[in-house]
Formats: structure tokens, sequence, C-alpha cells
């Protein structure tokens, strides 16, 4: 028998007392069972104001789910959720906790498991003898990217609705419903609808590809500019949203890099945009992209303004490592923005607990107060959270046979829902065993990789290895070892279905720099 309750707490803060355990568990509990079993639950009873932005965003994120999961597939089985609790603060019954809720499940249509973690903050209060949530911040969840713009939620709860609502249609003699977006998260940096949820490891590992090291050790395929702080900033929020690091890719400005409609991103070397390059108009454009409708293509993100004399406090910590920190260049002004890097880990609230690599200088790991002092600049926090595809098309997909991999091309548009999540690694050791993956948003046909090597300027010199091919998977994960110094590519291979139905082949490729 199914247990569909939360089945596992990990809890090792003593402190934190039962009955709060008992509500927390109950409420993730009603976000599960809506989210994965489309049972109709009201969680704004677990909440001290009904108006709050994180009520509403608790609410029209599961309203979401039911607008559109109903008609996709039938309730998921062997659901097992988890809670972790990670810090526990309490003062005059306001409490402060940090916790992960991980869903882990089955489709009955689809044979291999699936699932999804969520971090949270919350902030609690206790009053008549009952604990009510004040404040819940989840940034890598994509919903929360809608947190100060639930309208436009409500817009698209409404399009699925009406897409839903709409008949079935034959396609080669298979019954589907020709409105159907098919959705599987499996981890960060894979497709969620016409979205696409960074990977915040390859935003951080991707910047320690070309950092602490010498001047030259900069991705050639982009270029190096005179001012080069946003450029590099720009390159690792790419490579986290799944940018195949190849000249071909680069040069024809493939997803996700953003070249149509009213707002662009892109760099292909011989061409590059504002938004790209300059730390202003990056900024601008995230704010832009807030405001545009889900038919633009683009980064969805949240900025964090921190004030002078003001640590990080005001970003949850789900939302600093693999951000982007921006603040004065050493000649601007104070409250002036005109140098960035990425924060590659964060040990608490201050300044100096947050570090972060940039290029232009090159800066490794360098704290935040160290390059913004505290009490003298300003800074801002540019959490990126996904890349809106920006199509209007409802999207028809070929059915396929268990087995067969999946359709990745829409009938209708050509558009290519599978992404390719590869998992870029920090410098490695020569000799050292390295475990080469890439996750994928559904099951394929088949996969496998290949390893080149790599002259100064990135080029390919030859093929060292190519892995055994594998299917039916929506993974591939390996070992090698590699025996020289120097940088490598490897690129991965996918077919989304079996040749009989129109097989469409998806690379992507990282680079892996070994040292000494």
């Amino acid at each position: 028998m199914n247990n569909y309750s939360v089945s596992e707490i990990n809890n090792d803060i003593e402190r934190i007392p039962k009955k709060l355990i008992n509500f927390l568990t109950e409420f993730f509990t009603k976000c599960g069972e809506t989210e994965h079993l489309f049972i109709n639950n009201d969680v704004s009873i677990y909440f001290d104001d009904i108006n709050s932005l994180s009520c509403k965003y608790a609410v029209k994120r599961l309203e979401y789910y039911l607008s559109f999961r109903p008609f996709q597939r039938k309730p998921v089985i062997n659901l097992n959720q988890i809670i972790n609790f990670y810090s526990f603060e309490s003062n005059n019954n306001i409490i402060k906790i940090n916790l992960s809720h991980s869903s882990l499940f089955s489709y009955a249509e689809v044979e291999t498991n699936s699932g999804i973690i969520i971090n949270y903050c919350l902030t609690l209060t206790y009053k008549n003898n009952n604990y009510f949530i004040t404040l819940l911040e989840a940034l890598d969840d994509y919903f929360y990217g809608y947190i100060n713009h639930l309208d436009k939620l409500d817009e698209e709860i409404k399009l699925n609705n009406n897409i839903y609502n709409k008949s079935f249609v034959k396609i080669n003699d298979n019954s589907i419903n020709k409105d159907i977006i098919d959705i599987d998260i499996n981890e960060k940096g894979t497709m969620f609808g016409n979205n696409i949820l960074i990977n915040r490891t390859n935003v951080v590992n991707y910047s320690y590809v070309y950092t602490h090291a010498t001047g030259n050790d900069y991705n050639r395929l982009f270029g190096s500019l005179s001012a080069d702080c946003q450029n590099f900033a720009s390159q690792c929020i790419w490579a986290g949203l799944g940018g195949s690091d190849t000249p071909a890719a680069i040069n024809s400005c493939n997803r996700p890099m953003d070249t149509q409609g009213s707002y662009n991103w892109y760099n292909n070397s011989s061409a590059i945009s504002d938004s790209w390059q300059n730390v202003v108009d990056f900024s601008t454009y995230i704010a832009s992209m807030n405001l545009a409708p889900t038919t633009e293509s683009g980064l969805k993100a949240t900025q964090f303004n921190i004030a002078i004399g003001s640590s990080l406090s005001s970003v949850p910590s789900t939302a600093r490592v693999g951000s982007v920190a921006i603040g004065p260049s050493p000649t601007g002004s104070p409250t002036s923005f005109g140098h960035a890097m990425i924060i590659v880990k964060s040990n608490g609230d201050s300044r100096s607990d947050n570090y972060a690599n940039a290029r232009n200088p090159v800066s490794y790991e360098r704290s935040l107060d160290y390059e913004w002092s505290t009490t003298a600049k300003a800074i801002a926090v540019i959490s990126v959270g996904s890349y809106q595809c920006g199509t209007s098309c409802t999207h028809v997909y070929t059915s396929i046979p268990s087995g067969s991999g999946v359709d990745a091309v829409c009938n209708l548009c050509g558009f290519v829902r599978l992404t390719i999540n590869p998992g870029w690694l920090k410098p490695v050791s020569v000799g050292s065993s390295q475990n080469i993956y890439a996750t994928f948003g559904f099951n394929v046909y088949s996969t496998f990789y290949r390893i080149y090597s790599l002259n100064a300027n990135g080029t390919r010199l030859s093929n060292i290895y190519t892995s055994s091919v594998v299917f039916n998977v929506n993974n591939i994960n390996s070992s090698y070892t590699f025996s020289s110094i120097g940088l490598y590519e490897i690129e991965f291979i996918v077919n989304d279905c079996a040749p009989a139905y129109g097989s469409t082949q998806i690379l992507c490729s990282m680079r892996i720099r070994v040292r000494l």
C-alpha cells in the first residue's frame, strides 16, 4: 500500500518542538498531495495572513499544478516525501527555520523514478497555541520567480484552463491531447514546460574553470573584453542554463541565449548585446524581463538591493550561491553598479562570509566585503531562476511507445522540449578518476558522450574517448581518468526517440580543465 504522507523526517536539531515538526509535516504533505496526486488542498490555513505574498505564492503554485497536471498524466505512484531540517532559531515566539522538502516518485506510464527537491527558508509565529507561517522563501523553485508578479502566474493558470478544456485529437493513430506539454523535473537545469530551470552548481563550476589561473584562461569562444566582468558573469549564467560550449552553438546564439523579442541577451564574440557585457544594462534587462509577457524569451530573475552598511540577510540563503553580485567599480561612486562577480560560497549573512569569482581583474573566492566594503559600498544580488523560452504555441508532440524514448520536437512550431543538463566540474587533478554525467528531462531512446582534447584556443584536436551507448534512460553517468593536463570538451549526444519515429539528435558540450 502506498504511503502518501511525509515518510521520512531527518532532524538532528533537538530543540525543534514536536508540535512544530507536526505542523510543517502536515503543510508539506498537503503541498505534495496537491502537486502529485491532484488533491485540491487548501494550504492558506497554515499562514498567518492569507493576503501575504507568501500565502498567495503557495496557493497559486498549487493552483498552477492543478491547471494542467491532471490532464497530462495519472497521479504518481510510490510517492515518498522527505523533510530535512537544517537550522532552527526561536525568539519571542518568532521562529526561523531552514529545511528541504523532497518528493520522490514514479509515474504509472514511465518506468523510471523521478523526483524534486526544494530548499525553504521559513519564518513562523506562535500564537493562540498554534503555529502560522509568516514568510516562506523558496528561490530555487521555478515559481518563486513570480513572487512579485503573481498576476502573471494567474494568466498562465487561465491559459492552462483554456488549453486543457479542448478535445482530444488523433496523431499517427495514437489518441493524445493535442495541447499536452510533457513536463518531468528530475533536477535543476531541466525543462519545466517552456522554461529551463537554472543549475547553480554549473554556474559556480564554470566560474572555477576560468578563474584562479593565468590571464589566458578565458573562454576563447566568447572573447575577452577590456572590462570583462559582466561578460564572464553572463557566461556563468549561460552555462547554468544548459548552454553548449561549442563554436557552432555559440556562433548561432542557441538557447539559452536570447536574440528574439523586445529584450535580448547574447554573445557570439562577433556580436554582443549590452545586457550581456554591461553591468547596468544586465540589471535593466532583468527588470524588463520580469515585467515582460510569457511570450517573451529571456532570463527570469530577482534583484536584491543591499544598502551601504547592510549584509545579505535580505537574500535567502538558497538564492546566493550561483547568483550575480554587482557593485561599484574601483573608481565608481559608492552606490553605482560597475563590477560583477559570481557568488561561489556563502557561509553566513555578512559580506565577509560570502565569496565570489570574477574576471578582469581575476578574482578567486574573494569576499564581498573585501571587494565592496560593507561600511562604504552599496551592492545588489541578482538571482537568476530560469530561462523563459517565450513560445506561445500550445505544442503537439507525437506519442511514442514505451521504451522508445519521447518525441522532443513540437509538430507545429519545432520547439525542442528536451534539455541536456551536463555536470560541469571544477578543475580536476591529472590522473584522477572523474564522474562524467548529464541528466535529461525524461527518458530518451539512446545517449553517449565523447571526450575531445583541445588546443590553447579551445579548438578540437582529437577524439580521445567515446563512451558506450545506453538506451531508455534519463541520464548518463560513468567515470573517466584524465592522463594529461589541458582543457577538454565533453560532448553529450542524445537521440530523443527510436529512428522509426523520426529521431532527433540533441547535442550539448561542457569543458573540463585538468591540472597538476
